[in-house]
């Protein structure tokens, strides 16, 4: 389903699927808890604890769809992820718009900001 998503999401913003490419790219999809926080190796925070909300009835869970990209011959790999918090709504409900999100991270990698979705809270 993520796979699919990021393909729609890749086409729509202008690239080619083609399957003796020499670009790889890998999908993953993660859900947790977002009281838990992410450090990088350094030490430094790659993604802050969510506390909940005033009167709100159930725990964030944190949703990340991340792409990686490997070119053949090349060094190294590019990286981007797009992440979203819900109280409620479902990995599968947030599939798309997480997709569209990575894939304009990865055609801008200098882009730097916060979009903000509202779903099923």
């Amino acid at each position: 389903m993520a796979q699919a998503a990021v393909a729609r999401a890749l086409v729509q913003q202008g690239h080619t699927i083609s399957a003796d490419a020499r670009i790889h790219v890998e999908v993953a999809i993660a859900e947790r808890s977002a009281q838990i926080a992410i450090d990088n190796a350094a030490g430094e925070a790659i993604s802050l604890p969510k506390k909940r909300g005033f009167l709100q009835s159930c725990p964030y869970r944190l949703q990340r769809l991340t792409i990686a990209v490997y070119a053949d011959g090349q060094p190294g790999t590019t990286r981007v992820w797009a992440e979203e918090k819900h109280c409620r709504s479902r990995v599968q409900d947030s599939i798309t718009a997480l997709s569209e999100s990575a894939v304009a991270l990865l055609n801008a990698p200098t882009l730097a900001g916060k979009t903000r979705r509202t779903g099923k809270n």
